[in-house]
């Protein structure tokens, strides 16, 4: 009897399996992989986060590193009074000015002066800073002090409660060693202040002009 059409034949001892018999094998792998050893994970991790610091400290250094926050400079000292003439002070009016130009002076001294008339009388205006001491402030500019420094008097026709940061400004007065002629000087916040007299004036008349002026400048 004939087998039957499309069975295989069975297999005589000895021989070779055919192709048939092979089953596929899977590519992905040959099954579950055995977890990494503890010493490798950890070790890897300790590796990554050697490289991220290091990677941050070489960004540090390329940046310029942790700077230390400069220190804020002290502003730089300037007069509290307005250093300029003042175009009209009572009947005087403003005549020509010069300024001591700041860069060109070995103490940086600010120096305006000003002259001044009111039609018949004339008059100079001087303010320096910055000042400390009236009598070589007074001796600077020429003027030989006849007496000590005196306040100001209270009653004096030009006095104002207001016109000095102080209420009784040291006031000095003497005679200009060039002209001879009158001479009233004070400090007001570090600025010297001066008129001068270049005609035939009273020295209550200067001193109540140096409070006008004082006034003035005083913002």
């Amino acid at each position: 009897m004939s087998d039957r059409p499309g069975r295989a034949a069975p297999e005589e001892p000895g021989q070779e399996p055919t192709t048939s018999d092979w089953k596929a094998v899977d590519r992905s792998g040959d099954g579950p992989k055995p977890p990494l050893p503890s010493a490798v994970k950890w070790g890897g991790l300790a590796l990554l986060a050697a490289l991220s610091i290091a990677a941050l400290v070489i960004g540090i250094a390329l940046g310029g590193g942790f700077r230390r926050p400069e220190p804020t400079p002290s502003p730089t000292p300037s007069p509290e009074l307005k250093m300029e003439a003042p175009i009209q002070v009572g009947d005087y009016v403003r005549g020509e000015v010069s300024s001591a130009d700041p860069a060109a002076s070995a103490e940086s001294l600010r120096q305006v002066s000003a002259n001044y008339s009111d039609g018949t009388a004339s008059l100079l205006f001087m303010m320096v800073w910055p000042q400390s001491d009236l009598e070589t402030f007074m001796s600077d500019a020429g003027v030989e002090a006849s007496a000590r420094p005196t306040p100001t008097p209270t009653g004096s026709p030009s006095a104002s409660p207001t016109a000095s940061a102080s209420p009784d400004p040291q006031v000095l007065c003497g005679k200009a060693i060039d002209t001879d002629t009158l001479a009233c000087g004070t400090i007001v916040r570090g600025t010297g202040l001066m008129v001068a007299a270049l005609s035939e004036q009273e020295e209550e008349e200067i001193r109540g002009l140096l409070t006008d002026f004082e006034q003035a400048v005083t913002p």
